[in-house]
């Protein structure tokens, strides 16, 4: 109740059950190999394109089968899991036997070859049909020729039987006649029947070929459908894995896109960068400068707040007395005020320094003078 079932239509294909080919004495192994292997479902088949086109389809798959192996050692599970393994690796055939791609290929390759087979046989067909119409028009003109012919053969016969009944002795000589005459059309005869019986072997002979040319035909025709039905999941899926690769395609040229827009972002950070820390070491240059490096001790949480409270002081004095370039401008003013009142006061001391003489030559003067007035 098993067994895969074989009709006489496979095993004149030579498609038989794997059971039936093995010969076994021993009935415990051929119960183990029935319980692990179930060669009892298993098919042997010689071609692979057999075997493909068998159990492609689930209408064609013979009952209770299993799987089929192949004479190069291919492996087919039948429709609907249809699916094909390669018997090459060494390994358990756990591999596809070919790509997708690969398959529609050759599946294309071998309608086009049964494409132009087709045409090849469909040019001969009508070559044959030509041929076949010159014969029958052939045919039917010596069918023609053998009618007159015919006719000719009775009137004559007519005309020998009323000359032979009539007693007037004086035309033998024109019986003779017709009697040759009758001779030759009955050889004429004789050559056109031989070959009206060869041209209608010929057309006869034709006609088989057509036959055949069209069994032909149609056994192509019934392969190049099943190709196409066998081709059609397999372009399903070539068209979805062409999607797929369009996606990856376009996710590509985006993250190529967004990894050329970060690179461009990276180098203007390394340009803003270099760019802040040369001005990070001018500066700490400038401040070395101004003030020598002094280690430090602190942590940098208590350094943040020191520098906060120093801004925020910084801050209430400007808010005070005013921005820092305020604070200059009044420095630099009242420094300008201070060194004008510092020089108008040099001045100043200059000219009291000369009254200070000035008057003491005087002193000097009227004490002389009052001396020699008491003289």
């Amino acid at each position: 109740n098993y067994k895969v079932r074989c009709s006489p239509e496979l095993r004149s294909k030579d498609i038989h059950c794997l059971m039936d080919m093995l010969i076994i004495d021993d009935p415990d192994i051929a119960n183990i190999l029935i319980d692990l292997n179930g060669i009892e479902q298993v098919l042997l088949i010689c071609e692979d394109r057999d075997a493909r086109y068998l159990l492609a389809d689930i209408n064609r798959v013979p009952p209770n089968c299993k799987s089929a192996i192949t004479k190069g050692g291919n492996t087919y599970h039948p429709d609907p899991n249809y699916r094909s393994y390669c018997g090459k690796v060494k390994s358990s055939a756990q591999l596809l036997q070919t790509s997708v791609e690969d398959a529609i290929r050759n599946a294309d390759e071998e309608i086009s070859n049964l494409h132009r087979e087709q045409d090849r046989i469909r040019q001969n067909l009508s070559n044959s049909s030509m041929q076949i119409q010159n014969n029958e028009g052939q045919l039917k003109q010596e069918e023609a020729k053998l009618a007159s012919t015919r006719r000719e053969i009775t009137l004559i016969r007519d005309k020998t039987r009323v000359l032979e009944n009539d007693n007037d002795v004086a035309e033998p000589t024109d019986v003779l006649a017709l009697e040759e005459d009758l001779v030759d059309v009955q050889a004429k005869l004789d050559r056109i029947d031989g070959d009206l019986e060869s041209k209608t072997a010929n057309l006869e002979e034709l006609k088989r070929e057509l036959h055949k040319v069209r069994q032909t035909i149609t056994q192509h025709q019934t392969i190049i459908s099943s190709l196409m039905a066998e081709c059609g999941p397999l372009q399903d899926v070539f068209r979805d894995n062409e999607s797929k690769q369009r996606n990856i395609k376009e996710k590509a040229e985006m993250f190529a896109a967004s990894l050329k827009s970060m690179q461009s972002k990276f180098n203007d950070f390394e340009s803003d960068y270099e760019a802040a820390k040369s001005k990070a070491e001018l500066e700490a240059e400038n401040a070395a400068q101004v003030c020598a490096r002094v280690p430090v001790t602190k942590s940098l949480k208590n350094l943040n707040s020191e520098l906060r409270q120093l801004k925020e002081q910084i801050a209430a004095q400007e808010k005070e007395y005013g921005s820092r370039e305020y604070v200059l401008n009044e420095y630099r003013r009242r420094k300008v005020d201070y060194e004008r009142a510092c020089s108008e006061i040099t001045c100043s001391q200059g000219s009291l320094k000369k009254m200070n003489q000035m008057s003491k030559q005087r002193k000097e003067f009227i004490s002389r003078f009052r001396k020699s007035i008491e003289s």
